[in-house]
């Protein structure tokens, strides 16, 4: 299919991709042993780019190739998720359902995450896109799971024993050298059946907190 003519393209907004794929299904029922299939366009050899017309038209290029037109004043039956610089798009036709996903690159000023998030922000304007998080999340996950490094603090051992400090503790501190575990399960029952030991827990969780409090 041609592409569309320059004038058309005038107050256009175009973001590049660098890769395109979309969706064949072998049947609407989904038939056991029936399995779907993608076909792959990527920037290797022509431009694929995606851009948002005037008009509110959605195009797709591979080249001189159209691979998608939609019209986002019509977008009552598409959806969509966004995540880093990947997004996938759903839309139902009259007798079946397409989808076809799509990721960004680096353009200009602004890098492949950035620039998919800018053209789902303007996306979700016309239809529901989700934009997950799921980046942001992995590096709070991360952080929080550091190890700490450096000199450690009695302030941060007795945050990190009673969870309520982020990180963990150098592997010096997981090493077990004092028994074996077995012993260990057979001295912890020992202690259980003492009276007193839930006394003493209690006085060490209480000595944890003042720590901390005293290294604020």
């Amino acid at each position: 299919m041609a592409g569309v003519g320059q004038g058309d393209t005038v107050d256009a907004m175009m973001f590049p991709l660098d890769r395109y794929a979309r969706l064949f299904q072998t049947s609407e029922t989904h038939t056991p042993g029936a399995e779907d299939s993608w076909e792959f366009y990527d920037a290797t050899e022509q431009a694929l780019e995606m851009t948002l017309m005037k008009n509110h038209i959605l195009l797709i290029h591979h080249g001189k190739t159209l691979l998608e037109t939609l019209n986002m004043s019509e977008a009552s039956t598409l959806r969509g998720v966004c995540r880093g610089s990947s997004m996938l798009i759903i839309y139902k036709l009259k007798t079946h359902t397409r989808r076809f996903r799509v990721k960004f690159k680096d353009y200009q000023n602004l890098t492949a995450v950035e620039s998919c998030s800018k053209v789902a922000n303007i996306l979700s304007k016309y239809f529901p896109l989700k934009i997950s998080n799921i980046e942001k999340d992995m590096t709070k996950e991360t952080s929080a799971s550091q190890t700490l490094t450096g000199e450690v603090t009695l302030g941060q051992i007795s945050q990190v024993l009673t969870k309520k400090g982020s990180g963990s503790l150098p592997m010096a501190y997981n090493t077990i050298c004092l028994t074996q575990p077995a012993n260990i399960d057979s001295i912890v029952r020992l202690c259980l059946a003492d009276p007193s030991f839930p006394a003493f827990v209690e006085s060490v969780e209480k000595t944890l907190l003042n720590i901390q409090a005293e290294c604020k």
